[in-house]
């Protein structure tokens, strides 16, 4: 879906969580200064039944991250994206908002929501830079609703 330089975007099945996905969610918990006590059970649960997950590989293969979001209505809601923290700040997500983006727009969305830990700074700017807007920050669990529109 993606070439950035080295890097690509491809379609997984959804079936199984794979151990490289919920260590790599569990290393970005931990780097937040949450517990890393997410389980397999809890991860399925977070990306919900009828997700859709893509893969960040480099060009070699070698999986350094992923995306996965629902559809709901008119909107699709990022429910988790995770790049390895050696591959961050180096263009990927920004990369591959373009064609994730037309390929929103072929299923009739109308709008991408998010949703962001306040303690996860770079994460927050990089949305912002992208595109998203604040749409509510819920005070009490640190969590900020973010949305932007999709341009047909």
């Amino acid at each position: 879906m993606i070439d950035h330089n080295h890097y690509i975007l491809r379609k997984k099945s959804f079936g199984q969580i794979d151990s490289y996905m919920l260590s790599l969610v569990k290393d970005n918990l931990t780097s937040l200064g949450y517990p890393s006590t997410i389980t397999e059970e809890k991860l399925k649960n977070m990306m919900k039944a009828g997700a859709e997950v893509f893969i960040f590989e480099t060009i070699e293969g070698k999986p350094i991250g992923f995306i996965g979001w629902t559809f709901k209505q008119d909107t699709l809601y990022i429910d988790l994206c995770v790049i390895e923290k050696t591959y961050r700040d180096k263009g990927i997500l920004t990369a591959a908002i373009e064609p994730i983006t037309a390929y929103i727009k072929q299923k009739s969305m109308e709008k991408v929501q998010l949703t962001v830990d306040a303690k996860n700074e770079n994460a927050y700017r990089l949305y912002k830079r992208i595109g998203f807007k604040v749409k509510h920050k819920n005070t009490m669990t640190g969590k900020i609703l973010m949305e932007m529109p999709i341009q047909n």
